[in-house]
């Protein structure tokens, strides 16, 4: 199907292929590029859609509480049935030619950084 990019560098993806990935308004979708193509990937869980607000009355041990964390990730995986860490996630690896794992880190931050500056502007 043929799409135009807009001014802003964007491009609508059409109807067809939302309905059938079940890509909503305010959904993540991945884009990487791999052999001189783009590939669009919606993403169904991120690692902030794992976080949780947990009150406590004390003090708590952050290196308790991350490898807490990490270990309820890992059971997650496992349970998902995902071959790669990286189905679980819904990310495709990079690949030879494509953007290294030092440019992915970057765009994480980055986008990390913008959800973080959002919630605290709009607070659930």
């Amino acid at each position: 199907m043929f799409v135009k990019v807009n001014s802003k560098g964007q491009i609508t993806i059409p109807k067809s292929y939302r309905k059938s990935l079940n890509i909503s308004p305010g959904d993540n979708v991945v884009v990487t590029e791999s052999e001189g193509q783009l590939i669009l990937r919606p993403v169904s869980e991120t690692i902030f859609d794992m976080r949780v607000v947990i009150e406590v009355d004390e003090p708590q041990d952050l290196e308790a509480v991350l490898e807490t964390t990490k270990q309820n990730v890992a059971h997650k995986f496992v349970e998902s049935g995902k071959e790669t860490i990286f189905d679980f996630f819904g990310i495709i690896p990079p690949t030879e030619g494509s953007a290294n794992w030092e440019d992915i880190r970057a765009e994480v931050k980055k986008e990390r950084a913008e959800i973080v500056s959002k919630s605290f502007k709009n607070p659930d």
